[in-house]
């Protein structure tokens, strides 16, 4: 009887321990954080979004890189957040927050954003050395283009005049001769952008940041705005999707609500995963781009529940092939 009654008992306990865990249904709201309307963070937020729907109940905020990070680390419902990876560098290097890679994890790097450097015709600006001493635009302070804008500036050695309206009003700015020039860090083709017409061409350009020393180099395609009549140089940042380190040594010190967290970051990263060729066909141009295994230039830690949850997918085996070619073929076999 006494036996029985123990492991009554521990079957009890094991349950209630068991369902602490779990206890968190799908129905309770994730914080993922975008950028601004007009940017591609929050496309591609929203995208995440709809592929969740039923399985995580995903909600969309906007934000910037720098406030992003901070939700991140403070505020527990903001558990996911789109970020530029030289955000993260600030912070760590210029900001000094030496511990930021063992609290902030990366679930897997998106796409390049191009750094678009728009100038109007009248100013006389033909080089990034051109905008000394003048009116420049650099986005609300901590946004991710602010945080690139400060870099070209400390970079280059630079002084203008700085001004923060966000991308519309700024380009508006920029129409109407206010400012001279915009720096818009954002994934091309960049909608506000996209919808300028082709007569566009007669008032504004891009020009080179000339930071090759410190950001890799691309090219924003003509194709991308019927403004452009050429390919323009410039150099990329890289967009990552982050969340909190949460792990096991700190379900034992905070308690179970961590284990609601991880399983959140198990649950995103293979809904993902599972779903990138619907993306890649149907949701933004920059998913085409979107490569999990491409961790060239980012050096930035992986959550360790990312990294075994790959393995089943068909289309992360084929995303693991290195050449192009060889990841179109693989795709291929898989669809048959």
């Amino acid at each position: 009887m006494k036996k029985l009654k123990f492991i009554l008992i521990f079957l009890l306990v094991s349950g209630v321990f068991l369902s602490a865990k779990n206890q968190y249904s799908t129905s309770e709201s994730i914080g993922l954080l975008g950028g601004s309307n007009s940017g591609t963070y929050i496309k591609i937020a929203r995208d995440i979004k709809e592929i969740t729907k039923g399985k995580m109940n995903i909600e969309v905020y906007n934000g910037g890189s720098l406030e992003n990070i901070e939700k991140v680390l403070k505020d527990r419902d903001s558990q996911f957040a789109i970020v530029q990876y030289d955000a993260l560098l600030y912070r760590e290097k210029i900001l000094g927050d030496k511990n930021l890679r063992n609290k902030i994890k990366m679930i897997f790097p998106l796409y390049n954003e191009e750094i678009h450097l728009i100038v109007r015709k009248d100013r006389g600006i033909d080089k990034i050395d051109d905008l000394e001493g003048k009116k420049v635009n650099m986005d609300k302070r901590n946004s991710g283009c602010w945080v690139t804008a400060t870099m070209i500036k400390k970079f280059r050695n630079l002084e203008w005049r700085e001004f923060n309206y966000p991308p519309k009003e700024a380009l508006m700015k920029l129409i109407s001769g206010d400012i001279d020039a915009f720096i818009y860090v954002v994934g091309q083709p960049a909608p506000i952008l996209a919808k300028l017409p082709a007569s566009s061409k007669e008032v504004i350009k891009l020009i080179s940041p000339e930071v090759s020393n410190f950001y890799p180099e691309t090219v924003i395609k003509k194709e991308s705005y019927k403004w452009l009549d050429r390919d323009v140089k410039t150099n990329t940042t890289k967009a990552l999707l982050i969340t909190y380190n949460y792990n096991e040594k700190l379900a034992l010190k905070l308690g179970r609500r961590v284990y609601y967290y991880m399983d959140n970051i198990k649950k995103l990263s293979k809904i993902i995963y599972d779903n990138l060729s619907y993306l890649r066909a149907n949701r933004h141009p920059k998913w085409k781009e979107i490569n999990p295994y491409d961790t060239q230039g980012v050096k930035w830690p992986i959550h360790p529940l990312v990294s075994g949850n790959s393995g089943g997918s068909a289309i992360s085996k084929c995303e693991q092939l290195k050449n192009r070619a060889e990841i179109e073929m693989c795709r291929a076999l898989q669809e048959q």
